[in-house]
Parts: structure tokens; sequence; C-alpha cells
């Protein structure tokens, strides 16, 4: 028979792995009712690696402790680690990206909404348009051009895949005068630079 502080751990382990599966389970609905796999991202994916690796590659974490107070050192992390996380929650999920958009917004004076900012930076239109893209801009011109896409086209970056560099050109040769004149010019100066 364990001693009674290892039966302590195991009715800890067995009330928090109850939880994080229910937050497992919502976070995977939320995600297939919005086929938006940016919820299962950060504290799911970790929460899965540490399933897969410490718990022996199961899908949940609801399942017997064991009797060996070590591992059950490691599996009271790993479910600890999760329900701590502000992204195992819908709710946290929601609040870190109003922040992160906020942020930025308030950083680069754009008014993205939380929906523009992830398109812009969830499908790497952002990325494209700087330091690793297929044509570089500076920091605060790539922002106000992702601003003209976005606002000008809703839906334009709305994608299920990062954008590759030739998908931003053709966005880029889209762009109109009237939707920022001073951009465009900018714009058609790099383009003639990319085709040479």
């Amino acid at each position: 028979m364990a001693e009674q502080w290892v039966i302590d751990m195991q009715q800890e382990y067995r009330e928090l792995a109850k939880l994080a599966d229910s937050r497992l389970r919502r976070l995977e609905q939320k995600a297939t009712k919005r086929k938006d796999t940016e919820y299962l991202r950060y504290a799911y994916s970790r929460a899965m690696r540490d399933i897969k690796k410490e718990i022996g590659g199961r899908k949940r974490f609801d399942i017997k402790p064991p009797d060996d107070p070590e591992v059950l050192r490691v599996w009271l992390s790993a479910v600890k680690r999760f329900k701590d996380s502000t992204t195992s929650t819908i709710g946290g999920f929601e609040s870190l990206n109003e922040k992160r958009a906020a942020k930025f917004n308030k950083a680069l004076g754009t008014d993205f909404t939380v929906s523009e900012f992830r398109q812009v930076m969830e499908y790497g239109a952002y990325d494209l348009l700087t330091e690793s893209g297929a044509i570089l801009f500076k920091y605060r011109t790539a922002v106000r051009i992702l601003t003209a896409l976005v606002k000008n086209n809703p839906g334009v970056l709305d994608r299920k895949r990062r954008l590759t560099g030739k998908q931003m050109v053709g966005l880029l040769r889209k762009f109109k005068q009237s939707d920022d004149p001073e951009l465009y010019e900018i714009i058609q100066d790099k383009l003639l630079a990319y085709d040479k």
C-alpha cells in the first residue's frame, strides 16, 4: 500500500487531470467549430507534447496515476503547467490575442481589430514584408502596407495556410493607387526591383 502523501498526490493529479482534459476538449471543439488551428497552439500543443513524452503517448491526462512518486511528480508538473497557462482556456486565449493586438496597435499607430491582427501575424504576411520576406520594406512601411491591404480588402489575408513570397507579391500587385498614393509608389518601385 502506498504512503498517504503519495495517495494525496494521486488524488490531486486525478482532479487536475480531469480539469485539464475538459479544457483540452473545449479547445479542440473551438478549433473544429471555427476551423481555426490557432487554438491548438501554445498551451494545447505543449500539453500534447507532455502527454506523449511524459505520460506515455495517450491523448489525455486523465489516466490512472502511477504509484512511483518520482513519475507522479513529473505527471503532476505537466498537468499543472497546462492548467496554469493563460492559453489553456478559450477566454485566456482570446484575452491574450486582444492584448497582443492592442500592444501592436499602440506601438505602430495602427487600428487592427483582433481578427485583422491575427490574419496579419498568423498567415506570415508581416514576415514576408520584413526581415525574411520576398520583398523587403522598412518596418513601418510594411505595417502601413498591411494596414491598407487589410482595411481596403477585407478577408484578403484570411487563409488556411501561411502566405508564400509569390502570393505576397501577387497581393502587392493588386494594390491600387487609390488605396494610398504614397504607398502605391513605394510598392511599385519595389516590384520593379523585384522583377529585375
